[in-house]
């Protein structure tokens, strides 16, 4: 049986530094940033404890309603392939975090065009 019900986690980022605390509840976090700049840094997660065998993996969304034309990614995060050279404005930009050992991988994999019934809020706080 595949579990298609994902629970996703809803923030609102008003500061363009994403900076989450890892849950293990969620497979996506989705993160609507309301800043009218142009930057935006990704900085590493906290809360995950290491555990031999296991890679914690969840979907890191990032919707924009300004057009990001810089986007930096801490030095303590692998980026595994490349990153876009900007984030358009009100779309939903799909990273893929992950957790081998004590390392933090994040690679992009796609964008899309969200509609109203395309997320649905497990929770709504902010960054």
């Amino acid at each position: 049986m595949i579990n298609n019900q994902l629970k996703i986690n809803q923030i609102t980022d008003d500061t363009d530094t994403i900076a989450l605390s890892y849950s293990n509840v969620y497979d996506i976090v989705e993160v609507s940033n309301t800043t009218n700049t142009a930057s935006i840094t990704i900085n590493p997660c906290s809360g995950y404890t290491a555990e031999s065998g296991k890679v914690p993996t969840f979907e890191l969304w990032i919707i924009p309603t300004t057009k990001k034309t810089t986007i930096s990614v801490s030095n303590s995060i692998q980026v595994v392939g490349d990153l876009p050279s900007e984030l358009d404005a009100n779309v939903a930009h799909c990273f893929v975090f992950r957790f081998v050992g004590n390392d933090q991988l994040l690679n992009y994999s796609y964008s899309f065009t969200p509609t109203a019934s395309s997320t649905s809020s497990e929770s709504n706080s902010s960054i």
